[in-house]
């Protein structure tokens, strides 16, 4: 107890010695230090506002009367009198266009389905799918179905060298044989040489005659002069065709190649065959009167003592079409440019008067519409010949002419439609993808041939239109289907085995 007064005691006097008087002067206020003295105070951190799940960026917290819950709206929408338009005037070309596609739609999903490159490989080919034997088919309105058997062999001597040999019978040959060989690795990658040889026997060629004339009908009762263009008519004539190419190419880089084709090439001509080649019982002369009876073949250089010559042609290619997304296959090319020119000579051997220049050129440009499933193809191509007249001496044939028709160039005009000096052809064409390994075209071509390139006049071009679908595996095109129309009448029906932008493909070549 004593001890706890003691201590209470001392703070009290310690208190006292701490507090002023009562009646002493108040304490001067402490000296304030400047500004600059001063510590500087943090930067104010901006407010975060808590995250509301329930509110969207791109909506306004409070929405428009005719936004709310439980109100009726009467406004017009914006394209909707278009678009009820356009499927009102698309509804039977779409719908018609989706039931021709689901066949072929099948077949895809038949492919991927069961696996049929597997099983269908593993009976044509040996268990390590260096060579095999396939069937083929072809088919046109043209010339009717085609019968094939194709040897393949791709390692013929370790170092990937490649042999085919195929074998044609009916449709457009009435035989036909032929073999490849190609070089691989073998000198290189960058170096190839190959070696083509073939030989076709082919009934009914179609000619009507040198020029742009509209086809007559009825037909003329005498043969025209084939050199004169103020008249064409439909007849055909049989070829027999004998030709061994030996070519080079070097390609320093993956998008350029520099190519030296040269071939020998002979022909003889006759007049159609006695009976129509698709059926032996009907005469030819009711379905298509032969060439003789059609045109004065002695005015047609080449035709009655046949061709005998040699070709040599240079040729550069810038090609980048590629697919432009990794998850399709490397054979739906989608986006680049493909450019060649080319020039060749070629010269009569055993008494053949040949002597003529080719020259030309393409060039396709792809754009990409839409992550590699809707892509758009232009393209423009020339080809010439110059160093005769082509139509009344000697030193150019007429099976030597650039010539347009059929399933490629100037699609929807029978084969060798037109045929003259010179050539131009432009072509725009829309594609899209129709789900794996399937994909469907829509293409517009415009071409006409000319007596020489000073002539050419865009506004008298023929037109060919038309569509067809595509079906492919992920390393190699199979086929497609093709309906075409010109402008003129024509209709045709084309089952072909290479795409309409081919790589080596050209009109007239060789």
């Amino acid at each position: 107890m004593r001890s706890l007064l003691v201590v209470a005691l001392l703070g009290s006097v310690a208190y006292a010695q701490e507090a002023p008087p009562a009646d002493s002067p108040p304490a001067e206020a402490p000296a304030i230090a400047p500004a600059d003295a001063l510590p500087a105070l943090p930067p104010e951190q901006p407010k975060v506002e808590e995250f509301d799940p329930t509110k969207r960026e791109d909506q306004p917290s409070d929405p428009k009367p005719t936004e709310a819950s439980g109100v009726a709206v009467d406004e017009p929408v914006t394209g909707e009198a278009g678009r009820t338009v356009a499927r009102i005037v698309l509804f039977v070309p779409r719908w018609t266009f989706w039931a021709i596609a689901q066949p072929f739609r099948g077949l895809g999903w038949l492919y991927e389905h069961y696996s049929l490159q597997d099983r269908v490989k593993g009976v044509l080919f040996n268990y390590d799918g260096t060579y095999g034997v396939y069937p083929v088919g072809r088919y046109s309105s043209d010339y009717g179905f085609d019968l094939g058997l194709r040897f393949v062999h791709y390692n013929l001597a370790g170092e990937h060298e490649k042999m085919r040999l195929r074998f044609d019978f009916g449709g457009e040959f009435q035989q036909a044989y032929g073999m490849t060989l190609t070089s691989g690795t073998r000198f290189g990658k960058k170096f190839n040489v190959s070696i083509d040889s073939l030989y076709e026997r082919r009934p009914a060629d179609r000619f009507f005659g040198i020029g742009n004339a509209n086809e007559a009908k009825p037909p003329p009762t005498t043969p025209l002069d084939p050199s004169l263009a103020d008249v064409a008519s439909n007849s055909r004539f049989q070829q027999n065709w004998f030709h061994t190419a030996v070519n080079f190419e070097y390609k320093p880089i993956p998008t350029v190649a520099l190519r030296s084709n040269n071939a020998i090439a002979l022909r003889k001509f006759s007049n159609a065959a006695n009976s129509d080649p698709y059926d032996p019982t009907q005469p030819m002369s009711t379905v298509d009167d032969g060439i003789e009876q059609r045109f004065d073949t002695s005015k047609l250089v080449g035709y009655d003592s046949g061709v005998k010559n040699l070709y040599f042609e240079l040729e550069a290619i810038y090609d980048t079409r590629r697919p432009s997304s990794r998850f399709q296959p490397p054979v739906f090319e989608t986006t680049g440019v493909y450019a060649s020119i080319h020039g060749g000579r070629a010269a009569g051997i055993d008494g053949d008067p040949t002597a003529f220049w080719r020259y030309g050129g393409e060039v396709q440009k792809l754009f990409d519409l839409y992550h590699g499933t809707r892509v758009l193809t232009l393209r423009g191509m020339i080809d010439a010949v110059a160093g005769g007249d082509g139509r009344t001496d000697k030193t150019i044939s007429f099976i030597d002419l650039p010539r347009l028709g059929g399933v490629d160039w100037l699609r929807g005009y029978p084969d060798g439609r037109f045929r003259d000096k010179a050539v131009t052809l432009v072509t725009a064409e829309y594609g899209w993808d129709l789900g794996n390994f399937v994909s469907s075209y829509l293409f517009l071509d415009g071409g006409r041939t000319w007596s020489g390139l000073e002539k050419v006049d865009p506004q008298s071009l023929h037109y060919g239109f038309g569509g067809g679908i595509e079906l492919h595996t992920n390393d190699s095109f199979l086929m497609r289907g093709q309906l075409a129309f010109s402008r003129e009448g024509d209709v045709f029906i084309e089952l072909a085995l290479r795409p309409a932008f081919g790589r080596r493909e050209r009109a007239g070549r060789y």
